[in-house]
């Protein structure tokens, strides 16, 4: 055998272990692609499933009779405040609302002022 004879097979050789080469390479770029595309879709139905599950715990949460009874007493603080607002609004207006016919503008407004104020200038247990 010559060796331009073992050259060319070297070379054939050398060109058939390049071409498996590359086939398997496309075939583990391919699997690759299609892992990466399976982990993405796993990701997403994980961070759906821990969305959901957030969501529900919110849920659950906020119907909890701890959560119920502390916006309650907040509820009640506030409207506890807004009855010190309006206390105060009607003890500043209604020594000026003495409904007389030549009542100022001033007049006229703490009138309408202290009549809206009225009912909540009482405490709110005697308002039920």
């Amino acid at each position: 055998m010559s060796f331009e004879c073992v050259k060319v097979e070297f070379a054939q050789e050398l060109e058939r272990e390049l071409n498996k080469a590359n086939t398997l390479w496309e075939y583990q770029k391919e699997e690759t692609d299609k892992r990466i595309v399976q982990i993405r879709k796993l990701q997403k139905a994980f961070a759906d499933a821990c969305a959901a599950n957030k969501t529900y715990r919110q849920q659950e949460m906020k119907h909890s009779p701890e959560h119920l009874t502390a916006l309650l007493q907040h509820c009640e603080d506030r409207l506890a405040e807004a009855t010190l607002a309006l206390q105060a609004a009607f003890a500043a207006t209604d020594p000026y609302a003495d409904g007389a016919p030549d009542a100022s503008a001033h007049d006229r407004l703490c009138n309408e002022i202290a009549a809206l104020a009225r009912p909540w200038a009482k405490p709110h247990s005697e308002n039920k």
